[in-house]
């Protein structure tokens, strides 16, 4: 679904992402996993051309999306950010029924797209859909970013940092409702986080980056227990026990 050939992006000289080669498959949740600057949100949105490759490309469905309208591009991929990114003067019915609209989908199948995702998410359309953003609590706020990723049925999903904001409790019951809804529907998830708990309960692969290069790629048995480089073992640091078990309880 998503190939990466030798994608780079450099700022000023600096190098954000270095020479990625690296393919993720269809209907697959996987979690992009680094310290903050390695350059996993980098790679997140180049597929949707919120980064553009200085070298390299993309390609979705094994077209290369530099050849697509970024418009069209980004309005048939969900995208939900950190804190939710939700208007604040739209309602959430109205926020998460804005890529529907765009598409110029009737009000009736938007009614319809709207109610089903909030319903996805364990929002109840008939309490939430006519609150504003502010009304609502920072788990509410996700979940309806959520379902405004999910709202046009897209086939792939970039989620950036969606439990980043949230208190531990709550990320670790989010996580656990993500993972079993994107199994469920099966659609192709690019997930950042910086967490490797996170990424190894809510992950079917997990990709490592460190000073924007890929260091390993695979399922999360295989890199709890066979971290490929130091900068791996080091991000599963003293939680590695921790982590093993967790990987045992997902499976």
């Amino acid at each position: 679904m998503i190939r990466y050939e030798n994608a780079t992006v450099s700022y000023s000289g600096h190098r954000a992402l270095a020479d990625v080669t690296a393919e993720f498959g269809t209907g697959i949740t996987t979690c992009l996993v680094g310290a903050s600057g390695s350059g996993k949100s980098t790679l997140l949105r180049l597929v949707n051309r919120l980064v553009e490759p200085t070298s390299g490309r993309v390609l979705l469905h094994g077209e290369d999306v530099a050849r697509r309208d970024p418009v069209a591009l980004r309005r048939g991929i969900g995208y939900s950010v950190q804190g939710g990114g939700l208007l604040p003067h739209l309602t959430v019915a109205d926020n998460v029924g804005i890529v529907p609209r765009l598409l110029g989908w009737t009000r009736e199948a938007r009614e319809e797209a709207v109610s089903r995702t909030l319903a996805l998410v364990r929002l109840d359309p008939a309490r939430y859909a006519r609150r504003h953003p502010s009304e609502l609590s920072g788990g509410e706020r996700q979940r309806a970013s959520i379902a405004r990723a999910l709202a046009a049925d897209p086939e792939v999903v970039l989620l950036d940092e969606p439990l980043g904001a949230l208190d531990a409790h709550l990320r670790e019951t989010l996580q656990e409702e993500l993972r079993e809804l994107f199994r469920r529907l099966r659609k192709t998830v690019l997930f950042v986080t910086h967490d490797m708990r996170v990424a190894v309960r809510a992950g079917e692969r997990i990709a490592v980056l460190d000073g924007g290069r890929l260091l390993q790629h695979g399922t999360p048995r295989e890199i709890v227990e066979a971290p490929a480089h130091d900068a791996v073992l080091a991000l599963l640091g003293r939680r590695r026990d921790e982590l093993a078990r967790a990987v045992e309880e997902s499976s």
